[in-house]
């Protein structure tokens, strides 16, 4: 038995509804009936330049924890929260659980379009920075499996299913998200991975070429290209 929110399910019905993804040592991944190619490998390494870097001592984030804060410091997810409410997004969902789009998902108007952002977000392994390819291979696989939301209708079929199981809306609303898709804008998507254990100065080949990797990837599925928020 699997316990959820709302209330045990036998395993076999969960997964039916839920189905795992599983991913292959060169990034492809599957989930049902559905193959998703590995991205490509003859591609240059990601700039480390483009990776936006926040100073989490003193944001009082504990890079280790992505859920639940103390009365010391916040959580990741908290950090996120709160800087997304600052922002101009007209709609802001948090949708963290079991079947998730993503961690957080912001819709913002534009001249020429909706921009939808998807962020995943991860703690860190360890309680100082580094280059852990470890920490980014969940938030990397996470990327590759978001990038199939750029479609009107499925990201209409999928918040639409989330919301009914409790996904919160922090500004905004479910009518309010569904005017904006059923209108004439296009959307454009991006996705962010934000991880405070990786370290901007410590990026190598390996990290490097795996960012790379899923940048090319999403972006050969009309996404924009992925944004990365980690350490200096």
């Amino acid at each position: 038995m699997v316990q959820g929110p709302d209330g045990e399910r036998d395993i076999a019905d969960y997964l039916n509804h839920n189905l795992p993804t599983f991913y292959t040592v060169d990034c492809g991944s599957f989930e049902g009936c559905d193959y998703f190619d590995p991205p490509n490998p003859n591609i240059t390494t990601f700039d480390a330049s483009r990776i936006e870097t926040v100073d989490w001592k003193t944001e009082g984030v504990d890079i280790e924890s992505e859920i639940g804060d103390t009365p010391q410091q916040r959580s990741i997810h908290t950090y996120l929260r709160d800087r997304l409410l600052e922002s101009d997004a007209q709609i802001i969902v948090y949708d963290h659980g079991s079947g998730e789009l993503a961690d957080f998902i912001t819709f913002s108007i534009r001249d020429d379009d909706i921009l939808v952002t998807l962020f995943h977000c991860k703690g860190s392994s360890a309680r100082q920075s580094g280059e852990r390819v470890g920490d980014m291979y969940e938030l990397c696989g996470q990327a590759i499996k978001s990038a199939k939301w750029v479609s009107r209708s499925l990201m209409m079929q999928g918040l639409n299913r989330r919301s009914a199981r409790g996904s919160a809306f922090l500004r905004g609303a479910l009518e309010d998200f569904l005017a904006l898709l059923t209108g004439e804008l296009p959307l454009s998507l991006q996705i962010v991975l934000v991880q405070p254990g990786l370290s901007r100065a410590h990026v190598g080949p390996q990290t490097g070429s795996l960012l790379a990797a899923v940048d090319d990837f999403v972006r050969g599925g009309r996404c924009a290209r992925i944004k990365v928020i980690a350490s200096a």
